[in-house]
């Protein structure tokens, strides 16, 4: 009796904590939603005047600052995740398809920069790239810290529809197959849903992610620095508009990239 009502008292804690770490994750976010659409140009609650107006100028000159540093983090995002991607297929396909010299702790120092905090991460790599080669920062650079962040997972996503899907493979060999013509049909279309999920997945970290940005893209602005440029002036709804609109973006991309690796090809 004893035994049970502790059992239940550890899972109605367990349950205490779960939720606590989800209200300290979503009730900022949403608070900020809400006061986007606040019509007082200084967030109080309760919130009165509901307006879109601060979407709607998004679109006038007051945003035009914001443009170049968009375009800028979606290139940097875009590369990232291509080169993530292959890096990290090449990376997974090792994991699941090679046994070499120290392959049973490969996947651990693969995963080591996705543990490192990314702003120490950005300090190496700072000093790495300016003082020791001699390289300047730029969206470049950036890139570089945003693939060893990124790698990780896409290695694991890789790597994960890989491993059950080697009979396949061992099949189309035994029915004849070269290795390349096995790579081309079978193991790339296998893998159209690992990677497809993994260029979100990456995309998506990388567009969200802000301390390597700070550090690394030197001269190059990058949305980030320019959002923590306007916040530096003040508050103002129009950054709950901008905030609210770039949360919106990350979790659909992630939402999209989780869909795509349970669903698609399965």
């Amino acid at each position: 009796m004893a035994q049970t009502v502790t059992h239940r008292t550890l899972g109605w804690l367990l349950r205490a904590v779960v939720v606590g770490v989800y209200l300290a994750l979503f009730v900022p976010i949403i608070v900020m939603v809400l006061y986007s659409f606040d019509g007082s140009p200084i967030p109080i609650y309760p919130l009165n005047d509901l307006t879109l107006s601060w979407y709607t100028d998004l679109f006038g000159p007051y945003y035009s600052d914001f443009i170049e540093p968009l375009l800028n983090s979606l290139y940097v995002a875009f590369l990232t995740s291509v080169v993530a991607t292959t890096l990290g297929g090449l990376g997974g396909f090792a994991i699941s398809r090679y046994d070499f010299y120290g392959s049973s702790v490969y996947p651990f120092v693969l995963a080591t920069p996705a543990m490192v905090p990314p702003l120490i991460s950005a300090f190496g790599l700072f000093a790495f790239l300016q003082q020791t080669l001699g390289l300047q920062m730029s969206v470049y650079t950036t890139v570089v810290g945003h693939v060893a962040l990124t790698l990780p997972f896409a290695a694991f996503i890789i790597a994960g529809k890989l491993g059950p899907e080697e009979e396949l493979e061992r099949a189309a060999r035994d029915l004849g197959a070269g290795y390349v013509q096995m790579i081309r049909e079978v193991t790339i279309p296998v893998l159209g849903p690992a990677l497809v999920a993994s260029l979100l997945l990456t995309f998506t970290i990388s567009f969200g992610e802000s301390a390597m940005v700070f550090l690394l893209s030197g001269s190059e602005t990058l949305l980030p620095v320019a959002l923590s440029e306007r916040f530096a002036a003040g508050v103002s709804p129009r950054y709950n508009a901008v905030s609210t609109i770039v949360i919106l973006i990350t979790f659909g991309l992630f939402t999209l990239a989780e869909l795509v690796r349970q669903n698609v090809g399965e």
